[in-house]
């Protein structure tokens, strides 16, 4: 049986074939970021009742063979059954994941000061970022960092979370932050919503949060058109 397209990205895209996804990278992607992804992945869902993938082994460094659901994004849902809740479900399933505590994983605290120190950053931002990270409270909780409505998929009942590749361990407010900054970059009417949930739970360091997450965000992406509201969050 041939293998069905389900969906594409910038280094992967995935196929359904016989109950299973297989998510196939381009030849040129890494194979051990790869790997990483799967033990990564396979720890977290060992560790945690979390709704989320599980890979198996294939013959094919390229290729990772995983559990299949049958939803769509978050995002084509919202749109296309007119669903209101996004926002809502985004912060229980942020919840939901900070639950837990999950050893081995990397502590984003490390990782970010390592990022923002060897960044080619302006300095007063970079400094203003350092700052702010040392100040926010350690903790080892689990962080999705990457948690947004193309990276939940939904059936209508329930939710199957996608894409761990940058999970760690850290601050809750972090994750929340980061969401937060996706969502402005992507779906600006949303982001101003969800950041008026996140300011009524009444978070500690979450403007901080904000400005250190939206300096890594500018880190990847560059100047582009679409950084311009990133760098608003840097002023």
């Amino acid at each position: 049986m041939a293998k069905n397209l389900i969906g594409s990205g910038m280094t992967a895209s995935v196929y359904f074939e016989e109950g299973f996804a297989y998510k196939i990278y381009k030849p040129s992607h890494d194979i051990h970021a790869i790997e990483y992804e799967k033990r990564l992945t396979n720890l977290i869902k060992e560790e945690t009742s979390l709704n989320m993938p599980f890979f198996y082994d294939t013959n094919n460094d390229h290729e990772l063979k995983m559990t299949y659901f049958s939803g769509e994004t978050l995002a084509v849902h919202s749109i296309k059954h007119h669903y209101k809740n996004g926002i809502e479900d985004l912060i229980r399933l942020g919840d939901e994941i900070h639950s837990y505590h999950v050893k081995g994983l990397e502590n984003a605290h490390d990782r970010f000061f390592e990022t923002l120190s060897k960044s080619s950053l302006d300095e007063n931002i970079k400094d203003k970022a350092l700052d702010y990270l040392a100040s926010i409270k350690h903790m080892d909780n689990l962080l999705h960092l990457d948690l947004h409505f193309e990276n939940i998929l939904f059936d209508g009942s329930s939710h199957f979370i996608i894409d761990w590749v940058n999970a760690k361990q850290g601050n809750p407010v972090l994750d929340l932050a980061r969401s937060y900054v996706i969502l402005r970059e992507h779906a600006y009417r949303l982001s101003i919503n969800y950041l008026k949930k996140l300011k009524s739970m009444g978070l500690e360091s979450l403007d901080k949060a904000i400005f250190i997450m939206a300096a890594l965000r500018f880190i990847e992406i560059g100047y582009n058109t679409k950084s311009l509201r990133i760098i608003e969050l840097l002023k």
